[in-house]
């Protein structure tokens, strides 16, 4: 093989070798690119395009463009298009740093086994066309060992980052990236150093140092690996606090729960004094009558009607739970001047618990409150409906909502950020599913039309002690 031979070879492998990492790059960036089908091939394309772009430049322009710079435009440029590719800021920056610290790392770790073919297979030949060819074959199965490095490193990485469902913060951005970019200088630095003159005589480092050979894989296994475990750390962080956080309002909702069931009893306690107490009413009226004072009598009966307004109950489910819980938020609704529609039920079955559909309703209806509190406009409603159906009792709610909601593969539920779809807050919706598997049950989302439904189905179980109605 000729030198032009050779250096045409080594352009084709390279651009193969740019043309999988630019694939890569952009299956690595898919899962987080939570949207239609359609929305997701082309956000992909403008991350595959955003990826190759630094390497097209400097085919047109024929300058070799050091790596480094290739990595700055890109983090940059996928910063600056982060909003339009529905991913956050700072995650598009984490996940490009860990991408390219791990290609970096895999470079440098197969370094070491380029340097051994040459010196056992290259520079013991003699013959120019055969060194030519050794140095082309070595090249590329250099190049694919090195790939297939990259890709199974960057496949572990990505099971653990996808498992964490990013939100971060600047702060915590900082903080995962900080042993990415040591790894990403790391690397440029022994590559760097790898060729040096000294005295007009070009040596390299691996022969004035050769325990380089073994240190610099050794070392870059090292950045891998604490790559992972700040990564894993960091997933374990999230999940504990999100435990105390579902711990927190399971909480405030067992008291409120406790705070509903002392009202189930004062409103029945009332009710029977008031029917204990209606036998001296009725005396006092017939008195007031065959006295023929009326304007008194009148007085008296509009008293009585208001003390009888307190135990009104606009909506009756047949459970004083429900009834409760129902009508609580409807009149928070009607304060709101949210349009509130009830045709709740509850089950004639003794194989539901009142206190886990307690929790449900409330859940739900306190996060359609909140999406309603959201819209401008006078259009701002709540149905909701409660049936059996044969052994199933099924609760549905509807309700407007403002905004985009990205559903979370692995949980089915929406996934929810800081700045919009604050009723979202994910630990309401977490602790209804959580109500609905105790009962082999499912709940569905949509989100279609700027309408929010949530459908919870309940499988009708055995009922135990203490289960069924209040």
């Amino acid at each position: 093989m000729s030198e032009e031979g050779f250096r045409t070879f080594q352009m084709i492998i390279s651009a193969l070798t740019a043309i999988a990492y630019a694939v890569s790059f952009t299956a690595f960036f898919a899962p987080f690119l939570r949207e239609t089908k359609h929305a997701v091939k082309t956000r992909s394309a403008v991350v595959l395009g955003i990826f190759i772009l630094p390497y097209i430049i400097s085919v047109n322009i024929n300058v070799n463009i050091p790596s480094f710079i290739n990595l700055l435009a890109v983090i940059v440029i996928l910063a600056a298009v982060s909003p339009f590719l529905r991913i956050q800021r700072q995650t598009a920056m984490f996940l490009s740093v860990v991408f390219f610290s791990i290609r970096a790392l895999c470079a440098l770790a197969v370094e070491s086994l380029f340097f051994i073919y040459t010196q056992y297979f290259v520079q013991t030949e003699q013959d120019i066309s055969l060194i030519f060819l050794r140095s082309a074959w070595g090249f590329a199965f250099i190049m694919l060992i090195q790939f297939i490095l990259f890709a199974l490193m960057l496949f572990i990485v990505s099971r653990v980052i996808t498992k964490s469902r990013l939100q971060l913060s600047m702060k915590e951005a900082c903080f995962l990236m900080l042993i990415p970019i040591s790894g990403i200088l790391y690397s440029n630095i022994i590559f760097r150093s790898l060729l040096g003159i000294k005295e007009g005589v070009i040596f390299q480092l691996y022969e004035q140092h050769p325990t380089f050979i073994w240190l610099a894989p050794l070392s870059t296994f090292l950045f891998y690996l604490g790559t992972l475990i700040i990564i894993a750390a960091y997933r374990e962080l999230t999940m504990l606090q999100q435990e105390k956080s579902r711990f927190f309002v399971q909480r405030q909702q067992i008291r409120a729960m406790h705070e509903r069931l002392a009202e189930v009893d004062r409103f029945y306690a009332g009710i029977r004094q008031m029917k204990h107490e209606m036998r001296g009413h009725l005396t006092n009226i017939k008195g007031l009558v065959q006295s023929r004072h009326y304007d008194e009598l009148e007085k008296y009966i509009s008293n009585l009607n208001n003390c009888a307004d307190v135990f009104d109950i606009n909506i009756q489910t047949g459970n004083p739970v429900s009834d409760v819980i129902i009508n609580d938020k409807c009149r928070q609704a009607e304060k709101s001047g949210v349009k509130f529609e009830s045709d709740f039920r509850y089950p004639d079955s003794g194989g539901y618990d009142a206190y886990d559909i307690g929790i449900i309703v409330n859940n739900i209806l306190e996060n359609a409150l909140e999406a309603c509190e959201n819209i401008v406009d006078e259009n701002k409603y709540i149905i909701l409906s409660g049936r059996q159906r044969k052994k199933f009792f099924i609760i549905e709610v509807k309700n407007p909502f403002k905004g985009e909601v990205n559903f979370d593969d692995q949980t089915g539920l929406p996934l929810t950020t800081k700045e919009s779809n604050s009723f979202l807050h994910g630990i309401g919706l977490s602790n209804v599913k959580k109500e609905t598997e105790k009962y082999m049950g499912e709940m569905e989302i949509r989100a279609e039309d700027s309408e929010f439904c949530v459908t919870v189905m309940l499988q009708e179980r055995e009922s135990p002690a203490g289960c069924g109605r209040v």
